[in-house]
């Protein structure tokens, strides 16, 4: 999906929903930048939306937009697994977004390839408080080698967002 202002929007209807094995921001060959405003974006009054997942075939890369993952302020439950944020679909390209994770609502982010965004992922205000970075590769290559440092900062938490585990 690119070219668009929000690739994908999941409201209240979408509650459960998730989305895995996609391009997001990229071209079909999952290399080339296709830009977009957000690449997924989930909504305030959504519930337990999975972006991603830990199992074969489960894995998206969300790269190239403005921001990668938006999590607005009254969303629930949202789960960021196992994507390629930044990056090509090969985790060694940087395809890097402004914002890797934006998220204004407790979110957990987990086993993700977050990589050559301006900031990695962003934490914003006292209702983001409770968000869980668990086992991410921040700022390197799916190698565990090349370099792909996020410019600004790989975690940046601001505006009362404490009480987070990282």
């Amino acid at each position: 999906l690119s070219n668009w202002d929000v690739g994908i929007d999941f409201n209240a209807a979408a509650n459960g929903a998730s989305l895995t094995d996609s391009f997001v921001g990229l071209a079909p060959d999952g290399v080339s930048a296709a830009p977009c405003g957000d690449g997924v974006a989930v909504l305030a009054g959504t519930q337990n939306v999975t972006i991603g997942g830990l199992t074969a075939g489960g894995s998206n890369a969300i790269s190239g937009c403005t921001r990668g993952v938006r999590v607005d302020h009254g969303a629930v439950g949202t789960s960021v697994l196992g994507d390629f944020i930044g990056t090509d679909v090969t985790g060694l390209i940087a395809v890097g977004n402004g914002v890797g994770v934006f998220a204004a609502a407790p979110v957990t982010i987990n086993t993700n390839l977050i990589d050559a965004n301006t900031t990695g992922v962003e934490l914003s205000g006292a209702t983001a408080a409770g968000a869980a970075l668990i086992k991410n590769w921040i700022g390197v290559g799916v190698d565990g080698l090349t370099a792909l440092g996020n410019g600004n900062a790989g975690v940046f938490m601001h505006g009362g967002a404490n009480g987070n585990t990282v």
